[in-house]
């Protein structure tokens, strides 16, 4: 329903008035004089209409008061241990080298060496689960794991299997161990600080035995570096298989001999093998227990170069190119005891994965609702159903032909707590909204503004849902002409299916990373690195860290009813902003829509003495135009823009 109305103020004045900017939004896409007038061609630094009038944006202020460190940011994470209530948010930045650094949830300084990045710092990604944020970017060396500890550094994802060779077993008379056909032994390393465990190598055996032990000397020595203190043996049943292993002693990792004296089994139900936990089995042709815990950082595996860590269903997943790699499931590393023997997101099977695409593509970014693992790549948005090796189909192509730009500006987006949908950008610079059925294209009306993207730094294109208040929307940071990271936000109105564009006065704006998240207390923050400083957004705040804020409001082209010429005798305007001026155009043909004729320029309001509305005399000015176009332009800490709007018109009849 169109939103200005008109009002009979004489035989040969009608006012169009506008009390209500509900419908309002930025429709810069649409040529005149096919628009639609209750749209604005420049629609910036306003909220969302929650009610019927418009109010200036949120400023900004530093994150914590003063300055926090986050030169040439790319990507900001939310870490959170619910067992041991650790909140923190995690950055890559560049305070003289490439690291990965964390902040309180206050944006104060608590670790400012996390790891220092090896490959390429604007590829990491952070994945959390159970309390453990997760590390890739494309190179081996960044697959770490860290705890969230202020004063910890990142460690190597997983452990790597001990190597074969040079360990004897030797049978010592007088003993307690009697096999009739042979016991194999085996050994794996772990890490006790976190609990995980290494995959198993069986390094020697011994044929039948009749009451004695055996030394086993020269056991694989563990590597250093992966967080090792502790050596695990194992072994068989007497004759059994190697899909069972035995637990039969833990020692320190440095320890390279041991005397084994367990029996096969006793009569009184002592400690023996048939007692003993298990911790490899075998059961329906699945795995379980420590059998494959490899890590994905031992030579030759597939998910060495993975890329955008992302936790599914209890399982981490790695993009390689067109193949999707991913680690074991909790149940996987447990044992029919019910004890896990390992941590799963450290377990990467070297046959765990599986082409997304037989198409030439390339994953570009992975993204969990929860229930589906969407794989995006250049071309396509595919999705993975079902929850592991035993039931994964063949990734299917959702939406085809509308694949993302990258993975920063794929973000799943709510409406009343609920998933309503995901938004993305192509590479071809359209913004997609999906049902997780059917897609449509809802950045055409600012596709204008979308089209003066730097395609050198799309890389640099981010986004984030935001829900604070009565307002949720979808933020999306574009460069914009020669600009190498973003310099302005589109924000998409979620309620309303509305674009309202964001602008800041700060000089060389770089907008190089966005977070939100809801802090211990449950307040929802939403925080942009910009150059090197992070600025939190919010009501509170009346102005861009001092700067001032600019609203622009330019209509679109308005004939008012009629394609006759016409007159303007009055503008009205109902604002906080007592310093807003006006600009008004006209034009009569196609020329002029491009060139327009300026009637006045930046012309200031005066008050009324008696309503407290503005008001611009145009009596005397020259206005025979059939199109007008208003600029409304304040720099003002006051929250309303405008509550009114009316131009009174003549039209050519009563001229």
């Amino acid at each position: 329903m169109p939103e200005f109305k008109t009002q009979q103020m004489s035989p040969f004045i009608t006012r169009f008035y506008r009390d209500s900017f509900v419908e309002a939004g930025q429709e810069s896409y649409y040529s005149p004089p096919s628009q639609n007038p209750d749209a604005f061609e420049i629609y910036e630094n306003v909220l969302p209409a929650v009610g019927r009038d418009l109010k200036r944006r949120w400023g900004n202020a530093q994150w914590n008061g003063t300055a926090t460190a986050l030169t040439s940011t790319r990507r900001m994470w939310h870490y959170m241990n619910v067992v041991g209530g650790a909140r923190r948010i995690v950055a890559n930045a560049f305070p003289g080298t490439h690291k990965i650094v964390s902040f309180t949830e206050a944006g104060v300084n608590a670790n400012t060496g996390v790891f220092t990045i090896t490959g390429t710092p604007a590829n990491v990604h952070m994945g959390l689960s159970r309390g453990t944020a997760y590390f890739a970017s494309g190179d081996v060396n960044d697959l770490l794991w860290w705890d969230g500890a202020d004063g910890t550094t990142a460690s190597k994802i997983g452990i790597p299997a001990p190597v074969y060779g040079g360990t004897t077993a030797t049978p010592v008379a007088s003993g307690a161990i009697t096999l009739e056909v042979g016991r194999e032994y085996a050994n794996c390393f772990k890490n006790s600080t976190t609990g995980h465990l290494g995959p198993p190598t069986i390094i020697v055996g011994v044929g039948p035995l009749v009451s004695q032990n055996v030394d086993l000397v020269a056991m694989p020595a563990a590597p250093a570096g992966w967080g090792i203190d502790k050596r695990i043996i194992l072994c068989t049943r007497d004759g059994g298989s190697r899909e069972e292993l035995i637990f039969l002693a833990e020692i320190d990792s440095g320890t390279t001999t041991y005397t084994d004296n367990l029996p096969e089994t006793t009569e009184d139900g002592t400690i023996s093998v048939t007692t003993n936990a298990i911790y490899a089995q075998v059961e329906d042709g699945q795995e379980f227990g420590v059998h494959d815990n490899t890590s994905p950082r031992v030579a030759g595996h597939g998910a060495n170069t993975g890329q955008f860590m992302t936790p599914h269903k209890g399982r981490m997943f790695l993009l390689v190119g067109t193949d999707l790699y991913f680690s074991k499931s909790l149940s996987e590393v447990t044992t029919s005891d019910g004890v896990p023997r390992g941590r799963p997101e450290e377990c990467w099977p070297g046959d765990y994965s599986l082409p997304i695409s037989a198409k030439p593509e390339t994953g570009k970014g992975l993204l969990s609702d929860g229930n589906i693992l969407y794989i995006g790549t250049e071309r396509n948005i595919h999705r993975l159903l079902g929850s592991g090796p035993e039931d994964f189909e063949k990734p299917e192509i959702l939406h085809a032909e509308v694949g993302i730009i990258n993975q920063d500006c794929w973000q799943i987006v709510f409406q009343e707590g609920a998933p309503a949908g995901v938004i993305w950008m192509t590479p071809d610079l359209r913004v997609i909204f999906s049902d997780f059925n059917t897609y449509k294209d809802i950045g055409e009306p600012i596709q204008d503004l979308l089209n003066t993207i730097n395609t050198g730094a799309v890389d640099t294109i981010h986004a984030k849902f935001v829900a604070k208040g009565p307002h949720v929307f979808y933020t999306l940071g574009i460069p914009t002409g020669a600009n190498t990271s973003p310099n302005l936000f589109c924000i998409f109105d979620l309620k309303k299916q509305r674009w309202i564009i964001w602008k800041t006065a700060v000089a060389n704006p770089a907008f190089g990373a966005q977070i939100y998240f809801l802090d211990a207390s449950g307040i929802p923050q939403w925080v942009t690195a910009m150059n090197t400083n992070a600025y939190a957004w919010g009501s509170a705040y009346t102005d861009d860290a001092g700067t001032g804020i600019t609203t622009k409001l330019q209509t679109t082209w308005l004939d008012f009813g009629t394609l006759s010429h016409k007159a303007l005798n009055e503008i009205n305007i109902i604002t906080g902003s007592s310093g807003t001026t006006c600009t008004v155009v006209g034009a009569n043909t196609a020329v002029q829509f491009a060139s327009p004729v300026t009637i006045v320029s930046a012309l200031g309001f005066a008050a009324s003495q008696t309503l407290g509305d503005f008001r611009l005399s145009l009596a005397g000015k020259v206005t025979k135009y059939r199109y007008y176009r208003f600029l409304l332009q304040s720099t003002a800490t006051a929250a309303d823009v405008l509550q009114y709007l009316s131009v009174d018109v003549k039209p050519a009849s009563g001229l």
